[in-house]
């Protein structure tokens, strides 16, 4: 059985370049960026939404592949954020974890030098993992941290009108979508089509948790691709936070 290693941090922490500075020669590496631009011919860290399925189902054949590979030493496997769906495929291998301990600055440094074209989006990735992971940055804030403070928030009047205002003027429609061409508005017959989103999110902004200014509209794919939840298309629907 092939030995796992899953190397996990933030965008830009440097995960690529761990990850191939301790390979040997009869390692293997799963990096959803390189398959992304092998198989898209797309620009390195630029995603095409139609291929994500492909690319994450090379890595479950990995993985799956792992448990009865002799040969192979070790499987190098990238990541942003552990999800429930790659800890629950991990079960019964011989995994290690590695996290990165790349500041939360130098990461935005890196970012902020880089060519890509989604800054703002990445950012927030960046903003969000050390919030999931980093201690010392959970305990830095003070409002808006626990589940309790943002069912509250989310329940206020104050939010409620707020949230009204940005639909009305946003004409009720995904501004994320308006700007790459095309329409959608809320559908009646699912449950949820539009969201309310920070553009700075309150965990991190608490300040702007009620600024109409930071607020807009967006379709629930677009604001969970936002957070880094990518959709994966299977039998059942499931979202996967690999993809960053």
């Amino acid at each position: 059985m092939a030995k796992v290693k899953i190397i996990y941090g933030a965008p830009a922490s440097g995960k690529s370049t761990y990850a191939k500075q301790h390979m040997s020669n009869n390692d293997l590496l799963f990096d959803f960026d390189d398959i992304m631009q092998n198989i898209s011919g797309l620009p390195y860290q630029t995603s095409n939404d139609n291929l994500i399925d492909y690319v994450m189902s090379f890595r479950d054949v990995i993985i799956d592949k792992a448990r009865r590979d002799f040969n192979i030493d070790t499987i190098y496997i990238i990541t942003v954020f552990i999800s429930k769906d790659l800890q629950s495929k991990l079960d019964g291998l011989d995994v290690e974890f590695i996290k990165m301990s790349t500041s939360i600055d130098k990461c935005k440094k890196r970012l902020a030098k880089s060519n890509r074209t989604d800054k703002d989006e990445i950012e927030q990735v960046i903003e969000d993992w050390f919030a999931q992971y980093d201690l010392d940055y959970q305990q830095s804030k003070t409002e808006y941290v626990t589940k309790e403070q943002k069912m509250k928030f989310y329940k206020s009047k104050a939010w409620r009108d707020l949230r009204q205002q940005v639909l009305k003027r946003d004409n009720h429609e995904c501004q994320e979508c308006k700007r790459l061409g095309y329409v959608t508005v809320n559908d009646p017959t699912k449950h949820k089509t539009l969201d309310i989103d920070h553009v700075r999110d309150i965990y991190h902004h608490p300040e702007l948790a009620l600024e109409i200014s930071n607020c807009r509209t967006l379709c629930v794919p677009h604001h969970n691709k936002k957070h880094g939840r990518v959709f994966k298309r299977k039998k059942k629907i499931e979202w996967e936070d690999e993809r960053w």
